[in-house]
């Protein structure tokens, strides 16, 4: 039997070595890295595993396998861009609801003010019945004929507001720009103003008043009204509104007012979400939507006009 027939077999270096070239499954995880942009976690994972196994591979290729930026690169884009994706939907997310909680709390901030604003419209609306239930008679705009230069309803309802110090530093003789009366208005009732502007001394309470003296005058200008100057009814007539603040007077004590407009009865009316808080002369309050019938709203700002009144559609 001849040698060469024991002889083992010989095989080539190649062969044994193992395949060469770039790696397939390098290859792969980067594919499904740039996918995972779309896809997430359904081929995230799986560019993660292929790029972990590309690595092992060309380590043990001892030189014949290349591709290892392409898995590095995988991996990468496996991992960064669904992170990306993930922490931009968490941000809006917040960011949504940030938005939403913050005009939650503004709303509520503003309908604090509102309860606020409208419990000082109540008590003036008491003092108001205390001085006509002693007087017989609600106080004038002013303390003259001369509206503009006189002191105001403000200053005359002083001592019904358990503020009868401030009333005595105001002199009743002179003008609300004298220089006593100046002093004395330096500070303002927080009855008087809007809850949101601390020292201010503009008042944003006003009562309606109208140079019409048949019109919608609440309080008297040359002679004080009283109740049966108001056949409407006090529950059917507006006595205050609330105004914005440019269109009230230079200081809370001057004896000029808001004068209604029945053209646009709602011009300079502040609004809070949507409502405009008013104060009838029965001493309620009540919060008129912004969009409710004109029709009424006028009605409500007239005391003698004899109108049938449906609030239900108003508020």
């Amino acid at each position: 039997m001849s040698r060469g027939f024991n002889q083992p077999p010989k095989y080539s270096n190649q062969a044994a070595a193992g395949p060469s070239g770039t790696s397939g499954k390098a290859t792969t995880s980067l594919i499904l890295g740039f996918a995972s942009i779309v896809c997430l976690c359904l081929t995230g994972i799986p560019g993660l595993i292929f790029g972990f196994i590309a690595l092992s591979d060309i380590s043990a290729s001892q030189g014949r396998l290349k591709g290892k930026g392409l898995a590095i690169t995988g991996i990468a884009m496996s991992i960064a861009l669904p992170l990306l994706v993930i922490v931009g939907a968490v941000i809006y997310v917040v960011a949504s609801g940030a938005a939403v909680v913050g005009g939650a709390l503004g709303e509520a901030r503003e309908a604090a003010r509102s309860a606020a604003t409208s419990n000082n419209m109540k008590q003036v609306g008491i003092a108001l019945h205390l001085y006509h239930d002693s007087m017989n008679k609600f106080p004038m705009v002013a303390n003259t004929p001369e509206v503009k230069a006189g002191l105001s309803w403000r200053v005359t309802l002083l001592p019904y507001i358990e503020e009868v110090g401030l009333s005595q530093q105001f002199n009743q003789a002179e003008g609300w720009n004298s220089p006593a009366n100046m002093a004395a208005a330096s500070y303002m009732p927080p009855v008087y103003g809007d809850i949101g502007e601390f020292g201010s001394d503009r008042a944003t309470l006003n009562s309606i008043v109208s140079a019409q003296p048949t019109g919608n005058v609440k309080l008297g200008i040359e002679e004080g009204a009283s109740f049966r100057d108001v056949p409407d009814g006090s529950a059917n007539t507006i006595v205050f509104v609330e105004v914005e603040s440019g269109w009230t007077q230079e200081i809370w004590s001057a004896g000029y007012d808001y004068e209604v407009d029945l053209s646009d009865p709602t011009a300079g009316l502040k609004t809070r979400n949507g409502r405009y808080l008013v104060c009838f002369l029965d001493g309620s309050t009540h919060r008129i939507r912004e969009d409710a019938d004109i029709e009424v709203i006028k009605a409500l700002m007239t005391r003698n006009g004899r109108e049938v009144i449906d609030l239900s559609g108003a508020e």
